[in-house]
């Protein structure tokens, strides 16, 4: 009788071509082993997946669920390949399932850091569950919001990705202002799926590519820096 009842609450969200019926199948999976008991609202929607709140009692949390039909699953391959971590096939039924895989794996290398980032919680097929960054309302992206103290907030982002990179190995990949929550007005990373090995061949590339990213936004908000000081500062042993 529980698992109708909370069936019929996500049969009502049925929608954007993310709750397709593998995924509802994830889903009560997910619910059955006691990660979740209920699925909200909306948090982010985005071109591969959707971030949704949910519940476990009271405990919030986030879901989020990578969309098999639309996902840009070509644009992933890259990201993937040359990988150790994963065995990586050419459908795009597996690839977006291993995209799942190593951005929880990934999540779990930075939380297990001290990295600023949201708690892996559990990965099934698609659907990721991961603690929830907010208080009532879920934290801001930095593009959105940025405080007054914008110079602690650059602080705080390089120091994160000085721990990623040194304690977890990892380069993010991915880093700008919308992977960058505040929560309480200090940074917390997101959205690690594109993230590399840092000995990965693209893992300069990448690292390269964030740095010059954040030097440009955090420029236009009056910090003085430049993309080979970010890099220094990741980089320092």
């Amino acid at each position: 009788m529980a698992i109708d009842k909370r069936t019929k609450k996500i049969e009502r969200k049925l929608e954007d071509g993310v709750f397709d019926a593998n995924t509802m199948d994830v889903l009560h999976k997910l619910m059955r082993q006691g990660h979740i008991d209920k699925l909200g609202g909306p948090i982010a929607v985005g071109k591969e997946a959707n971030v949704y709140r949910a519940y476990l009692g009271e405990e919030k949390r986030a879901v989020k669920i990578y969309r098999i039909e639309t996902s840009s699953f070509r644009k992933m391959m890259p990201y993937l390949e040359g990988d150790p971590r994963f065995d990586v096939r050419q459908a795009k039924y597996d690839i977006i399932l291993v995209w799942a895989k190593k951005e929880f794996q990934n999540l779990k290398r930075a939380y297990k850091a001290g990295v600023p980032c949201p708690k892996p919680i559990a990965v099934h097929k698609n659907v990721l569950v991961m603690g929830f960054i907010g208080d009532e309302e879920p934290a801001p992206e930095l593009k959105d919001y940025v405080p007054e103290d914008i110079q602690s907030v650059y602080k705080g982002v390089v120091d994160s990705l000085h721990t990623l990179y040194q304690t977890a190995g990892l380069v993010h990949g991915d880093m700008s202002e919308f992977n960058i929550l505040l929560k309480d007005d200090k940074p917390v990373l997101i959205d690690f799926g594109q993230s590399m090995l840092k000995e990965h061949i693209r893992g300069e590339e990448l690292l390269n590519r964030d740095c010059g990213v954040l030097a440009k936004f955090f420029n236009k908000h009056g910090v003085e820096t430049s993309d080979l000081e970010i890099k220094k500062a990741i980089t320092r042993a």
